[in-house]
């Protein structure tokens, strides 16, 4: 799933690894506690076509207001860095009930923490053009 250079242990793969799919299983599930907390507390988020979000708080509040979702999946997980900072770029696909699947990618900065992998930042955006006047494009 990952490469990674400057490597890290194995056991810091894996963990980021499952910070990714707990996130998958979190947004899917509605849990935006749980995803919220794998953010730190000063975190930022990008995402498309809005303005940053910052904070824990703000990024539990964005949550609610998203879409309900049927299915996000993360793949082509890529790890780059090593000691306490990682950064993490991967593609995703993305179902929000009632709308035409999306993909995307994203650009992810990872921190550890003695308590373990703590997401700094995040952003995201779609492969879908944007909606508007045939002209326009």
């Amino acid at each position: 799933m990952s490469t990674v250079s400057n490597p890290l242990s194995t056991d810091d793969v894996a963990a980021i690894e499952r910070t990714f799919e707990s996130a998958s299983r979190m947004i899917t599930t509605g849990d935006w506690a749980g995803w919220a907390a794998l953010y730190a507390e000063d975190a930022i988020l990008h995402p498309p076509h809005g303005p940053a979000v910052h904070g824990r708080r703000a990024l539990l509040e964005w949550g609610h207001a998203f879409p309900p979702v049927d299915e996000v999946r993360f793949f082509d997980v890529r790890l780059f860095g090593g000691g306490d900072v990682v950064y993490a770029t991967s593609a995703y696909s993305l179902r929000l009930k009632g709308l035409p699947p999306d993909t995307g990618k994203q650009l992810a900065v990872i921190r550890r923490k003695p308590e373990g992998w703590t997401v700094l930042a995040v952003s995201f955006n779609s492969d879908l053009p944007l909606p508007g006047p045939a002209s326009a494009r």
